[in-house]
């Protein structure tokens, strides 16, 4: 992965196909599909492997994975395009692949990247989907969601954070399918008190508290104690805090009224007291520059 030049250079043109393709007169379409589908799926196939972290990716320079970074963008966008051509044909093979690397994995944790990759190749088309009127009852999406508490992910931080990925970036489909929300909320709230998965919990539980708030009641309590509960282990930061602000205020406008105030005052106390301790002290040289 820190190697590649020329892979690089033909993103561009599986864009320009696609587009090209979906532009067509409907009967033109669908001989081109049926031509250049099993392209798109042999492309596919080698963006997953070509997406895998390397497992000793500890050893890169910052450089090296920020190049990575920006390779595995334009992969996750190409996997899109491909989409649009392949529709379920694309969603069929990808459940192959995750349950090929669910095997993989709990037989020999060292597969992990095998099972990331495809994990960020489905949150690749998450966005495509949601804005996909067509996809609301589409039974491959409930096969995949269902299948996130299997994925050996806890030995792995990458694999969670990705799980998490995915989580959110189906929030708004997940809205249409609330049956699936016990099998994601425990994942998410179980991660927002590990600092290495935080960003990826907050953002996650942001996006389906949003998307989601009605369908949330049942599980507005157990949210409420995981956002207090990772606000005492300081391992939040300051903007990973005020993310959380959003899912707690979605959560409490859940609860009866004579709750939400009993729920509440613990979790912003410490933050009240800081403001207070700040408001109190006098002023340093700094503050009087400021000012």
């Amino acid at each position: 992965p820190t190697q590649e030049t020329i892979s690089e250079m033909p993103f561009g043109f599986w864009y320009i196909l696609q587009d090209d393709i979906i532009a067509c007169e409907p009967e033109q379409y669908q001989q081109c599909v049926a031509i250049f589908g099993p392209v798109y799926t042999a492309l596919v196939n080698t963006m997953l492997a070509k997406s895998m972290y390397d497992p000793k990716d500890a050893e890169w320079t910052a450089d090296q994975r920020e190049s990575f970074r920006c390779y595995r963008t334009d992969i996750a966008d190409t996997i899109m395009y491909s989409f649009n051509i392949l529709r379920d044909g694309l969603l069929h093979a990808l459940l192959q692949h995750l349950d090929l690397s669910i095997s993989a994995c709990l037989s020999n944790p060292a597969a992990w990247p095998a099972l990331e990759s495809c994990l960020h190749a489905w949150y690749a088309v998450a966005e495509s989907l949601a804005d996909s009127e067509e996809e609301e009852a589409n039974p491959l999406l409930s096969m995949f969601l269902a299948k996130l508490p299997i994925i050996p992910f806890s030995k792995n931080l990458r694999v969670f954070s990705t799980v998490l990925d995915c989580i959110g970036g189906f929030s708004d489909w997940l809205a249409m399918h609330p049956q699936l929300l016990p099998h994601v909320t425990p994942i998410v709230t179980s991660a927002l008190s590990n600092p290495e998965l935080s960003l990826a919990a907050t953002m996650a539980l942001k996006d389906i508290s949003r998307d989601c708030t009605e369908s949330m009641q049942p599980y507005a309590g157990e949210v409420i104690d995981a956002i207090h509960q990772s606000s005492l282990t300081g391992c939040l930061n300051t903007s990973e805090i005020i993310r959380l602000m959003y899912p707690l205020g979605k959560m409490l406008s859940l609860l009866p009224a004579q709750q939400i105030l009993p729920r509440l005052e613990p979790i912003l106390a410490p933050h009240l007291q800081i403001l207070s301790s700040l408001t109190s002290a006098p002023a340093t040289d700094q503050h009087v520059r400021q000012k």
